[in-house]
Order: structure tokens, then C-alpha cells, then sequence
């Protein structure tokens, strides 16, 4: 039985200002975009994650295009950390989407990296919980990313053309 449940999150809902402090919290600037800019986009889904006592755990920001849903935010509240619900939360997001293949795209884990821990355990979390490697990585400000999918493979094509289809987003 689930532990969590799965909200839409928007700039009106009562924990808008603790997702957007999340947020912040743990994405430096320069990987973070405007966040009511993510919430306002087509194919996008902001949502929000409670426990049964209705306490905001985490948050993942979705964008999906044909087959494909791109985790492009997702973060745990510090205090719910080790308690299963990253990978709680990951199987409600596959609910949402059920037949599509869902991306996510890490930091390379470069053992130089000054957060290069921090790297490795988003990269072991994911490989845990059913991705696995493509062919995919990409330089976005000045950072190097691979992507990890669960439920298929994807190529440099495909992620190319999941990107061309939103033409006002800068390139990933």
C-alpha cells in the first residue's frame, strides 16, 4: 500500500512556497529556470507528494511529448530522505504516464566533481529503481549530463526531437 499520494502542484496551491524553496534548495542556480515559467508550459506536469499526514515530502516537475516524460526536477524534502519515498514518488510519477518511457537526466558522475557524493547517490537511486544508461549526454550551463531511461531506450534523435518540439526552451 502506497505511503504517498500525488498532487498538482500551482503558483495557488498551499505549498507552492515550500516546493519553490525546495526547489531551491537543492538545484544550484544555474540548473534552475523560472518555476511558475514550469508550471504555466503545455505538456507539463508540476506535482507535489504527501504522506497519509498530509505532510509535503518532495516534488517532481514532468514534461512529456509523444511517448517520452522528461524528470526534469525532482527533489526529496531533507528530512524525508532515506525513507523510500524517492522511489515511492518515482513509481506515481510512471502512474500519470503509464506507457511512456521516462527519462531523467544526472550530472555525469565525474569522481572530481566538488559534489561528486551527492553525484553518485542520485545516479545509484536511479539505476535502484529500474533505469538504466543511454547513449545520451549533453552540456546545459556549462554542466555535462547523461540521461538514464526506464521503460526502453532512448537515442540522440529522439531526445533531440523531444526538445525541438518545445522551440521556446533553451537547448538541453
Amino acid at each position: 500500500m502506497s505511503t504517498l499520494h500525488m498532487e498538482k502542484i500551482t503558483e495557488h496551491s498551499k505549498d507552492f512556497h515550500r516546493t519553490e524553496n525546495l526547489y531551491v534548495r537543492a538545484f544550484p542556480a544555474n540548473e534552475r529556470t523560472p518555476i511558475c515559467g514550469l508550471m504555466r508550459h503545455d505538456g507539463h506536469d508540476f506535482v507535489g507528494f504527501y504522506d497519509k499526514d498530509e505532510n509535503f515530502c518532495d516534488f517532481a516537475s514532468l514534461l512529456t511529448y509523444g511517448g517520452i516524460t522528461h524528470i526534469l526536477y525532482f527533489a526529496i524534502d531533507e528530512q524525508y530522505r532515506e525513507h523510500g519515498y524517492g522511489s515511492e514518488a518515482l513509481k506515481l510519477m510512471h502512474t500519470l504516464y503509464p506507457k511512456n518511457r521516462f527519462i531523467a537526466d544526472l550530472e555525469l558522475d565525474i569522481p572530481t566533481a566538488e559534489n561528486e557524493p551527492q553525484r553518485h547517490l542520485r545516479r545509484a537511486f536511479y539505476l535502484r529503481n529500474g533505469y538504466t544508461p543511454s547513449e545520451v549526454r549533453y552540456i546545459w550551463q556549462g554542466e555535462q549530463y547523461e540521461i538514464l531511461v526506464s521503460s526502453g531506450t532512448i537515442t540522440n534523435t529522439e531526445f533531440e526531437n523531444f526538445w525541438d518540439h518545445f522551440p521556446n526552451d533553451e537547448d538541453r
